[in-house]
């Protein structure tokens, strides 16, 4: 019986330990002091109880950090930042590709997103975003991106709204300002932009940015926008080389602060301002030109040119057959959003130790080079000289064309070239003639405009079917992908068009004018029928012929090169 009162005392006492740790904090603390355990022993109870409180937030601290950790990787909160992003842009759809968060920065593979009536743009594709993001951001209401980083974008941009109410809902998108979100800027390494209209019309509305590096700022209520590098094309003026535009872009419009395209002579530094650039091969200025916004946005300012290429402002088959370089301004007027298109007015002249050459392209030349024995006509070189022009409407004026070729002995003019003439868009009955099918070229842009859309209707029905596949497989990313080819083949369908409707549009072009072109008094000495029907001005000392241009271009003169022959050879 004694052997066994100890073991019977230690199960006694286990059991009211368990008790009593069963009672609680409190209860443990008061039997402590009282007596039970003393100072001792509540100290012993206050540090056990602190060990398993620092256990247990621990514990939830590690599932916390693993959540915050963790969900920017969830489908769930891509989605809220597809929401997010649709709501602040007016977007009709928004999907981001491989969003994830790492070493306090946020990225994304891509983003793409489909505009509406109420947005700023038709389309939108970002790749390889980053930006600052904290474990909390998303969660609390303040975050701060700084200056997101984006490899490359390529945006549709509005050039103008259906009406004034769409015009300022898009604009209220642009600027709109979300509270406790504040990006600081925009840097993208390669930026295409284009405006206006993208099949039919283009040439006279069409506009854009390639290849550019940007640098977007926050100033205020407004944004300014830095490119370098890349070409700027704005109606017949294509892929000019950028300098540095500089646009600060308000509420009211768009205003380019700096403007300079063309080549530097040299390599300067990157990020030289055009204006310290002491020398240039060849340049055009902005100056002070705006863009006021609104359903209609007005161009207003002027463009300076220095020694611009001509190639540079012709193409289509015109590049073969004249060359040089030229110097002129030209004020603008007109909208991206209009039948007239972007317009231009103003004059050009050769510059000083330039030239504008012909070549024998054109028929005429040809056969006065061959009935000429003493003077060359394959190529003609015009030494001095100007012209006026007027763009808009889909056609181009030149008017008070006077030019001159010099002779190098005596510095007088040896063969001289005045006159006006108009470059437009062919009638439907020129259409037909030259394409033997009752289609304009230009007239016909709703037609094409409505073939696009189908096709891409059809595509983007195709794209719905997947993403319903993608949604019952649980395939998110296989969705977005979807997403983004859809936008990129409605992107490079448009491209199509546009080309093919641009190329067209060139290759038909109508001529309507004449010039006097006025040759050396021997020109004809060897052919009487000819130097009777065209005597030497007694004047000048020159012959001038009257050359009718009426026609496309690959037929201009033809028919009075043919004229001019036969009579040569009948005479002889």
């Amino acid at each position: 019986m004694e052997a066994q009162q100890p073991q019977s005392s230690d199960t006694f006492d286990q059991r009211m330990s368990q008790w009593i740790a069963s009672q609680g904090f409190w209860f443990q603390l008061r039997y402590s002091l009282s007596g039970g355990g003393g100072w001792s022993g509540a100290m012993f109870h206050l540090l056990r109880m602190f060990l398993r409180l620092l256990v247990v937030v621990v514990l939830v601290g590690i599932g916390v950090l693993y959540y915050l950790t963790k969900r920017a990787d969830t489908p769930e909160f891509r989605e809220g930042m597809e929401a997010r992003f649709a709501e602040a842009t007016g977007a009709a759809e928004v999907k981001i590709l491989d969003f994830q968060r790492s070493q306090g920065l946020g990225m994304m593979r891509g983003l793409a997103a489909e505009g509406t009536a109420t947005s700023f743009f038709n389309s939108l594709e970002a790749r390889n975003l980053r930006f600052e993001m904290g474990l909390l951001d998303g969660i609390r209401e303040e975050w701060r991106p700084g200056v997101i980083d984006i490899n490359s974008v390529d945006a549709v941009v509005k050039g103008g709204a259906n009406s004034s109410e769409e015009a300022g809902q898009a604009i209220d998108v642009l600027f709109r300002e979300t509270p406790g979100f504040e990006v600081d800027g925009i840097r993208v390494t390669r930026t295409r932009l284009s405006w206006g209209y993208a099949i039919g019309s283009e040439v006279r509305n069409f506009g854009k940015i390639a290849d550019s590096r940007l640098e977007a700022t926050r100033v205020g209520s407004s944004w300014r926008l830095v490119f370098r590098g890349g070409t700027f094309t704005q109606n017949w003026m294509t892929d000019f080389p950028i300098h540095e535009l500089i646009f600060i872009l308000r509420p009211d419009g768009l205003e380019v602060e700096e403007g300079w395209l063309g080549v530097p002579e040299g390599d300067p530094p990157a990020g030289t301002p055009g204006d310290e650039i002491k020398s240039w091969k060849w340049k055009v200025e902005f100056q002070d030109v705006r863009v006021d916004g609104g359903e209609y946005p007005e161009f207003s300012g002027k463009l300076v040119f220095d020694s611009v290429p001509l190639e540079t402002l012709v193409a289509g088959q015109l590049e073969t057959r004249i060359e040089g370089r030229l110097s002129g301004e030209l004020e603008l007027s007109g909208s991206t959003n209009s039948a007239e298109g972007v317009g231009f007015k103003g004059s050009f002249e050769i510059p000083e130790g330039a030239q504008l050459a012909m070549r024998d392209e054109f028929a005429l030349l040809r056969t006065i080079d061959v009935v000429d024995a003493f003077n060359n006509y394959k190529r003609i070189d015009f030494d001095t000289g100007s012209f006026d022009v007027t763009t808009g409407g889909g056609q181009l004026e030149l008017s008070n064309v006077d030019l001159a070729a010099l002779d190098e002995d005596s510095e007088s003019v040896r063969i001289g070239l005045t006159g006006d003439v108009v470059v437009r868009k062919p009638t439907r009955e020129e259409a037909a003639d030259l394409a033997g099918i009752e289609e304009v070229v230009g007239a016909s842009s709703s037609a094409m405009q409505k073939k696009a859309e189908a096709e891409m209707s059809l595509k983007r029905a195709a794209a719905a079917a997947r993403k319903a596949e993608g949604s019952e497989s649980g395939e998110g990313t296989s969705e977005s992908l979807d997403f983004f080819k859809s936008l990129q083949d409605d992107r490079k369908e448009l491209e199509r068009l546009r080309d093919e409707a641009s190329s067209r549009f060139l290759r038909t072009l109508i001529f309507d004018g004449s010039f006097r072109l006025s040759i050396p008094g021997d020109a004809f000495g060897r052919s009487p029928a000819l130097r009777e029907l065209h005597p030497v001005n007694a004047q000048t000392g020159r012959i001038d012929l009257v050359v009718p241009l009426n026609g496309p271009l690959f037929s201009l003169t033809e028919e009075q090169a043919d004229e001019m022959y036969q009579i040569d050879t009948d005479s002889r």
